[in-house]
């Protein structure tokens, strides 16, 4: 399932859906989600694990105020069948940015988004009770603490949607910190809980990312921090009982010396693996870092950052993607044509042990062509990758995907040798036998 918005004389938000077999994916015509006439955008989609159900969400202008909608759908083959539009915030004040997160049987859904209420912008969610494409949204509920602007929020529920944990940047006066909620769902309420605060006071930190086990006991928050010299990424973990979220403290996961932003991270579905991946500076461009790391209740051991992308190109907007068990891993990114005219979509896989990631060649996706704003997701078993770009055609920008197989070799295979190597492998042989046996006739003496 693919979301986007589309200019047709106001901005509409339109979604596809696609089968696939091996590599190839059979996609629908294009659906309209929002209702024309006013401006809809920042589409956010998620889909059950079996495919057979999703639920979108987005924000469009109701003629005052931007509000946040939804409508959740059914899925036959690649034939996706969706509701009528829902609000789920309240008119008279702006509402945007929103994120959804599904349970994995796409029956239950938890939304966050940020939203003003005469003095600031907080942040707030709903979640809903989900009946084939039927969705019982409950009323929406503030997360953040009023009194100073809040935004930027994410969030990720357990798989069956009976935990959430959110996280976004909040002014504290002096400086914006990262900040995060967890809650427990029964049916469409939820009990959140008082926020925590993530990262340190003293220096301004913005743009995470969350994402919890399976069970919903365990979570990972990444963002980009300054430290008075350059931004770095940090992490931290959590376990959660009910909705209380004990985090561990910061991790540096980036090098410091120079400017790393724009984390993603992806965690196992039990909560003991996760990889995230970063654009930083190398001095002379950015490139794409990633790290891998082992969680033990919730406290992370984190690798040397690797560099995934060539350098002398600069790069932007990496995605991660982490298999079930967190021994597989894709990410997707666009990089410069080597002229920093035009850019490429790129990809790479790994393989992870323990906190150790292997990384294969970037693959280009695309031709040059300016193409932006990437997204991949990766089937549980990390065999099968699907992404999504925006792509300049010359007049226009079109949503462009590809899908592939996977394949992850721990060694490449090995040549057999002719007779002239075959004779050379003998005679190195019998020189071993013969100083093994004179060592051990001195052995007797």
């Amino acid at each position: 399932m693919a979301i986007w918005e589309r200019q047709d004389g106001v901005r509409i938000v339109q979604a596809s859906s696609a089968t696939i077999v091996s590599n190839a994916a059979t996609w629908s015509t294009p659906i309209s989600l929002s209702a024309p006439g006013y401006d809809a955008q920042f589409p956010q989609v998620s889909l059950s694990s079996d495919g057979l159900r999703a639920t979108a969400v987005w924000s469009r202008f109701d003629g005052l105020t931007p509000v946040i909608q939804a409508s959740s759908a059914t899925i036959a083959g690649n034939t996706a069948t969706w509701a009528s539009p829902i609000n789920l915030s309240l008119a008279g004040q702006t509402a945007q940015f929103p994120q959804i997160s599904l349970s994995s049987d796409g029956a239950s859904a938890t939304a966050v988004w940020e939203r003003g209420n005469g003095i600031n912008v907080i942040i707030q969610s709903a979640s809903a009770t989900i009946t084939g494409n039927t969705a019982t949204w409950a009323s929406s509920i503030d997360l953040s603490v009023a009194g100073q602007n809040s935004t930027a929020p994410q969030i990720s529920i357990s798989s069956d949607g009976t935990k959430a944990t959110a996280v976004w940047d909040r002014y504290n006066g002096s400086n914006h910190i990262i900040q995060s909620a967890s809650a427990t769902i029964t049916g469409n309420t939820a009990t959140w809980s008082t926020p925590s605060n993530l990262s340190g006071a003293g220096q301004n930190a913005s743009r995470p990312q969350i994402s919890i086990s399976s069970d919903g006991g365990k979570a990972i928050a990444v963002w980009e921090r300054f430290n008075g010299s350059n931004f770095i990424i940090q992490s931290s973990t959590a376990t959660i009982a009910g909705n209380t979220a004990i985090w561990s403290t910061p991790n540096n996961l980036s090098e410091l010396g120079a400017d790393a932003n724009l984390p993603q991270v992806s965690l196992s579905d039990d909560g003991s693996k996760a990889t995230a991946v970063w654009p930083r500076f190398d001095g002379q461009n950015v490139i794409v870092q990633s790290s891998s790391s082992t969680i033990t209740n919730n406290a992370a051991t984190w690798s040397t950052p690797s560099n995934l992308s060539v350098a002398g190109r600069n790069t932007g907007s990496p995605q991660i993607s982490l298999s079930s068990d967190g021994t597989r891993a894709a990410a997707i990114w666009i990089i410069d044509d080597g002229a920093n005219a035009n850019d490429i979509t790129q990809s790479s896989s790994a393989t992870i042990a323990g906190n150790t990631a292997t990384w294969a060649i970037p693959i280009d996706l695309t031709v040059v062509g300016q193409d932006a704003a990437p997204q991949i997701s990766l089937s549980s078993d990390g065999t099968k990758a699907s992404g999504v770009w925006e792509g300049f055609i010359g007049t226009d920008v079109i949503i462009q995907t590809k899908s592939a197989l996977i394949s992850y070799l721990t060694a490449p295979p090995q040549p057999i040798p002719t007779l002239n190597e075959w004779a050379k492998i003998m005679m190195m042989l019998a020189m071993i036998a013969t100083a093994g046996f004179y060592g051990w006739r001195m052995k007797q003496r």
